[in-house]
């Protein structure tokens, strides 16, 4: 299963339109090799209200969730002084071995891998639930909720690309 929320503050370009790209495409890639089912839930804001909904109304056991959360391409704030600082996170239910390995595929993207937290982030909190393998995905970056959340403003084709080729190699060794 892949999952991102569909839904943000204004435009929302990096802070969901990022996800959403990465999802629909490594969703089509993935299915070469596995059936997907891919999820997009509204809500995200009011505590994840579809997403409570999506899952309320259908018993699923997927194999594996990966969850795309919130900027994962985002261009600005990498390097900024901002307040609002930029941070990725990546967190799975797979070993610390497993995380390791998921760490170094995914550094290009400047995601740190995370076994077993305590606590999880976004949707993730509820995807954990299912208690099947979870690798989830997630940013922060200062123009998150503002709107100025444009296209122009938050992320570039190579950014996209750089992201999406790191959560693919990711997703390929987190299902194998």
């Amino acid at each position: 299963m892949v999952a991102t929320p569909l839904s943000g503050w204004f435009r929302c370009a990096g802070e969901r339109g990022t996800g959403i790209a990465i999802a629909l495409q490594l969703a089509q890639e993935l299915a070469a090799r596995w059936p997907v089912l891919v999820v997009g839930t509204t809500g995200h804001e009011l505590h994840y209200l579809g997403l409570h909904r999506f899952l309320a109304a259908y018993a699923l056991h997927p194999s594996a969730v990966i969850f795309l959360g919130a900027s994962l391409a985002t261009t600005l704030g990498l390097e900024s002084g901002s307040t609002c600082a930029s941070f990725h996170q990546g967190l799975t239910t797979a070993g610390e071995g497993l995380a390791q390995r998921l760490e170094g595929v995914l550094a290009p993207a400047r995601f740190p891998v995370r076994s077993n937290p305590a606590q999880w982030l976004g949707e993730g909190e509820e995807w954990v639930r299912l208690s099947t393998p979870l690798l989830s995905l997630t940013s922060r970056f200062p123009l998150f909720h503002t709107p100025q959340d444009l296209p122009e403003h938050t992320t570039s084709p190579e950014q996209l690309e750089v992201t999406h080729t790191a959560v693919n190699r990711a997703a390929q060794l987190f299902l194998e």
